[in-house]
């Protein structure tokens, strides 16, 4: 007996020894500081990382304003959901800001727990959709030549570990389906983290990733692809991922306020997320999209590449999607960093979604977007607009693959039938079964379905 606490007490004493020392030598003294320390990730991080400015447009798009409070107010008390009081509910389910516009006519504006109109937001993976268009409009310009070309044509440091990076293209990364190793566990060894707090990421993806599928046949979410991504935009096109964006995007679409990606320590953009601006700014990347690429008469990204971006591929194996893949994203597809859903006998649906619940959901048949981060949300159309942003406060459990958001945002917070709906929240996917937003800071906290959201607005849907 003596001798078997004896030997459990050094075994003990050991694991106390060998583990930091482990730690210590496997990894980076800042990356284990940051993870550690600042936990999961949330809606705050952007004033911890390092962060290159996207400045904002000289002329700032602005849309016209109306008093129509009272109509939008009385469409959304109609329901149990908001017990007849919108305020008090914006207020209760920690909102930060809620937006309403028609016609780009903002009809209601206000915000709440102490934000205002210039308030920062973060994009967590939304970031993705950027990114993807981003490559579309440097194939445009001739910086990249296909979404087909090897992705060792502009990382050939990947070849010369491993040959079988040769075989990966730029559409395996947009498509999620490299079979590049990444693993979820969420702790010092787990991709989550490594990809998120890393203070050198362009030596993580160029060094430490590993191949163990055959890319094409299986969509697995992984945050290394934006990281290569953002290296082949970085190379193709000779200057940094956030100049590229306040050029061709940010500044081109009217961003009334200075934007900003946030860095590793090397200065390279966290791609994967990361992207912070205002509310009514990120509501303009989803008009963008709504409208097919174009500005006010300015192409800023090619029609046939927003179709190409946003539709469901051809001809994928029957089993390229997990099981859960459609438990999460009931009668849906993913495309080049967009989530899809099918509509029929209608366009599809799609959106660019991040981490603990932001989305830019897109519903062209009803002129619908959606643009959601975990600290607001964001409604507009092109005929008719919502627009509105809610702020969650505190994290929620991230998962890789969406939740019902998508089975239900399009029925979601819509006052006509031509309304689009951008959402942004301080959130992102959730392991519980139902898209939720949480309270945070103390109080009890509480969960409001995409369900029960919709029952707040289905009244006004057509």
């Amino acid at each position: 007996m003596k001798t078997a606490i004896r030997w459990t007490a050094v075994a003990i004493v050991s694991l106390i020894v060998v583990v930091p020392v482990w730690v210590v030598v496997a990894y980076p003294l800042e990356y284990t500081q940051r993870v550690l320390s600042w936990g999961f990730a949330d809606v705050y991080d952007y004033q911890k990382f390092p962060e290159r400015s996207m400045p904002a447009a000289d002329d700032a798009f602005e849309f016209e304003h109306t008093a129509s409070e009272t109509a939008i107010k009385a469409q959304f008390e109609k329901s149990a959901v908001t017990n007849g009081d919108l305020d008090t509910f914006l207020t209760d389910t920690g909102t930060q800001a809620f937006i309403v516009i028609q016609d780009d006519t903002i009809l209601y504006e206000n915000y709440f727990n102490g934000a205002s109109r210039d308030s920062i937001v973060t994009s967590f993976s939304m970031a993705k959709s950027f990114a993807s268009t981003l490559i579309g409009i440097a194939i445009e310009e001739g910086h990249i030549n296909s979404v087909d070309d090897p992705i060792t044509d502009y990382l050939p440091e990947l070849a010369e570990r491993d040959l079988a990076f040769a075989q990966i293209t730029i559409r395996d990364l947009l498509m999620m389906s490299s079979g590049i190793r990444y693993a979820e566990f969420p702790f010092l060894n787990g991709d989550d983290s490594k990809t998120y707090y890393y203070p050198d990421l362009r030596d993580l993806a160029l060094n430490q990733t590993k191949i163990n599928g055959v890319p094409g046949e299986a969509f697995l979410y992984n945050n290394y692809h934006p990281l290569l991504l953002g290296m082949i935009l970085e190379r193709a096109t000779g200057r940094s991922v956030a100049t590229y964006l306040a050029q061709k995007i940010w500044q081109p679409m009217g961003a009334e306020f200075d934007g900003s990606w946030s860095l590793d320590e090397n200065g390279f953009e966290k791609m994967e997320s990361g992207i912070n601006g205002r509310a009514i700014d990120f509501a303009k990347f989803g008009r963008l999209l709504l409208n097919e690429g174009n500005w006010d008469g300015e192409q800023i990204v090619s029609a046939e590449w927003v179709r190409e971006a946003t539709q469901p591929a051809i001809g994928l194996p029957d089993d390229y999607y997990s099981k859960g893949f459609y438990e999460f994203n009931p009668n849906g597809y993913y495309k080049y960093m967009w989530w899809g859903k099918y509509r029929d006998g209608e366009p599809n649906d799609f959106t660019a979604a991040g981490n603990y619940g932001q989305f830019i959901y897109v519903s062209p048949h009803k002129n619908l977007i959606s643009c959601d981060t975990v600290k607001s949300m964001v409604c507009m159309s092109r005929s008719g607009q919502i627009c509105s942003t809610i702020s969650l406060q505190g994290s929620l459990e991230a998962n890789r693959e969406p939740v019902n958001l998508l089975h239900h945002v399009s029925e979601c917070f819509i006052v006509n039938p031509s309304c689009l709906l951008m959402s942004m929240a301080v959130g992102g996917f959730h392991r519980h079964p139902l898209p939720c937003l949480r309270k945070n800071a103390g109080q009890k906290s509480h969960f409001v379905t995409a369900q029960a959201i919709h029952a707040a607005a289905a009244s006004g849907a057509t």
